[in-house]
Order: structure tokens, then C-alpha cells, then sequence
């Protein structure tokens, strides 16, 4: 019954609500489990969400594969200052590591990891704090995928960067845009596939979807995503 924040996603199977709100509000969610032997039982909770954008992100879902080496790198509003980031939810897959001053996620994952606990990394520097939430999967078997922060949140005039996560691979070629355009002062990287400059005006959100090329020849496709500009 009710509703979950916008921008939130809900997985049946595990029962975890993820990903990064676009809408300030208040909601009220009841969430309803059956188990196996055909019982259920019912959560009910509510979540406020303010209007102070979220400046600090990664990927609201990111897949690794065992024994294959991945970065996770966050995305969002630059910080004009040296910062620290820490983990200060959750359990980072056996084999990964978090650089405290770059805040990227990097190592070869060594465990299947299929019920992950919401894996929260905070930011703090002269200029304040941030924190960012998302899920941290790991499968047995080789995948191929990139993939970007679903909504970045950015500010006018502020230097901002937003790193794709590349799951598979490392011999990719060239990063396109496939769909859409970005805002006027950001541009794409075709080596790094990273968006990065300052967005020169606050307007509406820009949809867009990249794509990589791999040397073998195969296209990688992201899923959308939509960058919002605020003074």
C-alpha cells in the first residue's frame, strides 16, 4: 500500500528500495513479505525527502564478477576542496577496496555476493558533508555492461564529474552519445567515457544514453540517464 519516493526502485525478491530520489515530499509505504511455507508479513514506514539536491553519487546498482576487475567511481558536484570518504553502511564485496581520498571502489570481488546490504559512502570536506547510497552485487558468471548514476543532481557554475562503472571489460575503444545532448559547458570523454566541466545554467533535465565500443568489436549500451541542473 501507498507509494515509494520517486527516483526509488523496489526489488521483489530481496525487498530493498534503492536508487536516488528526484522529488522532494513525504511518503508512506507498507511493504507486504510472503515466505516460502506461504505466510506474510507486513512493514509500514514512512520516508521524507528534503529539497537539497544530492551531490555525491554512484551507480544505484552495481554488478561485479568474480575474479574480474572493476572501479566504481562516485559522481556528482566537485568538491573545491581535498575530502575523506568512508564507508559508513554496509560491506564492501570481499576483494574491493575504497580510497579514502578519491572515493573510487576498485579490486577483483573473490565471492558471489546475491543479498547485499545497502552499502552507504559518506564525503566530508571543508566545504561539508555528502553521502551516497546504492547496492553492490556480484555474480558468478562474466557480464559485459557499463553504467551511470541513474539522476545526477548538478549545480550552475560548479565543477562537476560524472564516472561511468565498467563491469567486463577494459579494452573499450571510445564512448559515443548515443541519445539526447548534454548541457552547455559539459563534455564527454570518448577515451574515459566521464562527463565532466561546469554546466553553464540551471534548466530542465537532460535525458541521454552512451554507449561504448570494445576493440573486440561489441557495443555496450548504459541505461538512461538524467542529469538535472540547479542554481
Amino acid at each position: 500500500a501507498g507509494s515509494i519516493p520517486p527516483g526509488l526502485l523496489f526489488n521483489r525478491t530481496f525487498g530493498i528500495l534503492f536508487g536516488v530520489t528526484t522529488k522532494a515530499g513525504s511518503w508512506s509505504t507498507t511493504i507486504q513479505a510472503t515466505f516460502a511455507d506461504g505466510s506474510t508479513k507486513s512493514s509500514q514506514f514512512s520516508t521524507r525527502v528534503d529539497e537539497s539536491a544530492q551531490n555525491l553519487q554512484y551507480s544505484a546498482l552495481s554488478l561485479g564478477v568474480v575474479n574480474t576487475q572493476m572501479s566504481v567511481a562516485p559522481s556528482g558536484v566537485t568538491s573545491p576542496t581535498p575530502a575523506t570518504y568512508t564507508l559508513v553502511c554496509g560491506e564492501l564485496p570481499t576483494g574491493m577496496k575504497l580510497d579514502r581520498r578519491t572515493g573510487v571502489i576498485s579490486g577483483r570481488p573473490t565471492t558471489v555476493v546475491d543479498l547485499s546490504t545497502p552499502i552507504r559512502i559518506a564525503q566530508t570536506s571543508a566545504t561539508g558533508k555528502a553521502a551516497a547510497s546504492f547496492i553492490f552485487l556480484v555474480d558468478e558468471r562474466g557480464s559485459m555492461s557499463i553504467s551511470y548514476p541513474a539522476h545526477p543532481h548538478l549545480r550552475a557554475g560548479k565543477r562537476a564529474s560524472i564516472r561511468p562503472t565498467v563491469v567486463g571489460y577494459t579494452d573499450i575503444t571510445i564512448f559515443r552519445m548515443w541519445k539526447g545532448k548534454l548541457q552547455r559547458g559539459l563534455h564527454l570523454n570518448p577515451r574515459t567515457g566521464a562527463i565532466t566541466g561546469r554546466p553553464l545554467h540551471a534548466g530542465p533535465t537532460h535525458t541521454i544514453t552512451i554507449v561504448a565500443l570494445t576493440r573486440g568489436g561489441l557495443l555496450l549500451e548504459a541505461a538512461p540517464m538524467r542529469i538535472s541542473t540547479r542554481r
